[in-house]
């Protein structure tokens, strides 16, 4: 993973701007109480984790997207696109995606310690281009 999207990814997962929500890549956030009709307050907006790598890759694609069928260019409910997958690709392995998922949405873990398993987990690689330019060291 570059430095540079790492770095900003565990910023933001660690800076409380995003809520947290389980089992969707952005969704609404619903209040416990119901109203006299029986619907819940909407109290705003959140993400998963991978989630908000997607919003730290682009931030201008966080809505519906008729032409995938999804948010982020992928479907909210099942996981991101492959430009998001890119930023998290380790070489020689699995992608972590599958973890990152369970982490958030099964093992209920919270941002901050989802931050700091990929601070430990996920190196950073080298930008093959600014080395080649020497932009790099």
């Amino acid at each position: 993973m570059k430095a540079q999207v790492k770095a900003d990814w565990l910023a933001a997962l660690r800076s409380g701007k995003y809520q947290q929500v389980r089992e969707a890549l952005y969704g609404t956030i619903y209040g416990d109480v119901k109203d006299a009709e029986g619907e819940r307050d909407i109290l705003g907006n959140g993400y998963c984790c991978l989630g908000v790598l997607a919003q730290v890759v682009d931030p201008a694609r966080k809505t519906w997207d008729p032409e995938t069928g999804g948010y982020f260019g992928g479907s909210p409910s099942v996981g991101p696109d492959a430009n998001v997958v890119a930023q998290i690709a380790l070489v020689g392995s699995e992608l972590p995606v599958e973890r990152l998922a369970s982490m958030n949405d099964s093992d209920n873990l919270t941002f901050p310690e989802i931050a700091d398993w990929i601070e430990a987990n996920i190196p950073v690689t080298a930008d093959v281009a600014a080395l080649e330019t020497g932009a790099q060291r």
